[in-house]
């Protein structure tokens, strides 16, 4: 096996030093080996006998990969990964590595090949998995191997022959008008109808949501501020990118479901007491404490499933909240910072089906601008 190894001669005052590169630290510094030798008195000598050094710590390399299983690689690339992931990234890596542990776990890993590589994707979505599956499967796979390399732990990326399933084609649940207005009735009453509005009027993700507090709360002006997110494990959390810090403008009747919130929760402040922990949620406990992102999730079922909509999700609120403000003829860009979409690109792409109808009616504006005429 034939490491790609780079090795060069230093001269420090009247001695020579041959460096080998070897893989960067988990934090991304460079990392290199040196070596001396009191023969090497001349750079001639020291060059003469690189070859050799990089043959050597190559062995060396090739006798340790001898003995690194894929559990073991997984285990120290995800260690320096993890640290850079989202909450909802993290689920989905993990899933990903039981996956690939449960076949390869226990295989050396200068010994998994390309075309095994291929039959164990190629196994996984014919066995059921959707291609968003086997494409997550994919990226793991991609990025431990390509780590590996990096590492100097393998000399070649077994992935890189193998061919990426193919992304799916964007589906969500679009509500109508009358179905959105039966959930926000069927949650009337209940902790989490004021998510659910935000969720209908505002687009609002359920970490959004769970993290807002009274102070992003303007009701006079009527608009809010999104500034952080609220994760299972991390907890409160600035929100990630420029895009997603916004400010939304209010419809009536949020501002109204909110008024309403203040009053309940003055309420709940009263009964509770000393136990009350004014830490200013918009959405709180009994004891002033947040809800949770999964807490909303299970509560929305419920009251989905009562407004006849079983198997709803609650993301496909934000989706049917774009989608209904686009086939208003509202401005893709205002409907994207709305969003909190990197791009309004992203918004079109995301979109793009519910844009078609659009272009059709913009062809036939343009034939009743012309008056229908075929000069």
């Amino acid at each position: 096996m034939a490491f790609d190894l780079r090795g060069s001669v230093v001269a420090k005052g009247k001695k020579y030093y041959i460096v080998v590169d070897l893989d960067r630290s988990a934090d991304g510094k460079r990392r290199q080996k040196w070596f001396s030798d009191p023969q090497w008195d001349t750079r001639k000598k020291a060059e003469k006998d690189l070859p050799r050094i990089l043959l050597e710590v190559g062995k060396g390399i090739q006798a340790l990969a001898e003995h690194i299983t894929v559990d073991h690689l997984l285990e120290r690339w995800y260690s320096t990964r993890k640290v850079n992931l989202r909450e909802s990234s993290v689920r989905s890596y993990e899933w990903a590595m039981k996956h690939i542990a449960e076949t390869f776990g226990p295989m050396k890993i200068n010994k998994v090949t390309t075309m095994q590589l291929q039959s164990f994707i190629n196994e996984k979505i014919h066995g059921g998995l959707s291609n968003t599956s086997g494409r997550m499967i994919y990226t793991v796979l991609n990025q431990i191997f390509r780590q590996a390399k990096s590492w100097k732990l393998i000399s070649d990326n077994p992935m890189e022959g193998v061919e990426r399933p193919r992304p799916q084609d964007f589906e969500a649940t679009i509500y109508s008008a009358e179905e959105m207005q039966r959930l926000i009735k069927a949650s009337k009453g209940t902790t989490t109808h004021v998510a659910i509005v935000l969720g209908v009027t505002c687009g609002m993700r359920r970490g959004e949501i769970c993290a807002l507090r009274w102070q992003d709360v303007d009701l006079k002006s009527g608009r809010l501020y999104i500034e952080h997110t609220l994760y299972e494990s991390k907890g409160l959390q600035p929100v990630k990118t420029d895009k997603s810090r916004r400010s939304i403008a209010l419809p009536a009747a949020t501002i109204k479901a909110l008024e309403q919130q203040q009053v309940q929760q003055a309420k709940l402040r009263e009964a509770a007491g000393p136990a009350w922990q004014n830490l200013g949620f918009v959405l709180a406990r009994e004891d002033g404490k947040n809800y949770s992102p999964a807490y909303i999730w299970r509560q929305f079922r419920e009251i989905a499933a009562a407004a006849g909509l079983p198997g709803a999700r609650f993301h496909d609120l934000r989706h049917s909240h774009a989608t209904y403000l686009l086939m208003q003829n509202v401005p893709a860009k205002a409907v994207s910072e709305r969003l909190g979409h990197a791009s309004v690109a992203f918004t079109l792409q995301t979109y793009s089906k519910v844009l078609k109808p659009m272009q059709e009616a913009a062809a036939s504006a343009i034939d009743a601008m012309l008056g229908g005429s075929d000069e």
